[in-house]
């Protein structure tokens, strides 16, 4: 005997996750780039040489901001991976149900 069901990983809604993902993970690149500059500050004292001293300071919130977005992007892009897979093959088979 087999039962037919309903399909469930082939979905044609699928696609639209897929987009939405990659939509928001390049969003989230974006707003990682923009933190990472964030977080170097340039900074001068004066010197009585004349020459004033530079360095950069780094904030660490900015940049742990920035790694966070991109490790959420990453992610964000392997379940598209994963969602567009199921919605161009995760086809129907009938399955045998034994009595």
């Amino acid at each position: 005997m087999v039962e037919h069901r309903e399909p469930r990983l082939h979905q044609p809604k699928r696609w639209w996750i897929v987009g939405a993902e990659v939509v928001l993970a390049v969003v989230f690149v974006l707003i990682a780039v923009w933190a990472w500059q964030r977080g170097i500050v340039p900074m001068e004292y004066p010197r009585q040489s004349g020459q004033p001293f530079q360095l950069e300071r780094y904030e660490g919130q900015w940049w742990m901001l920035a790694a966070g977005l991109c490790t959420a992007a990453g992610l964000l892009v392997l379940d598209a991976v994963r969602q567009a897979l199921l919605a161009k093959r995760g086809k129907f088979e009938p399955v045998e149900l034994a009595d």
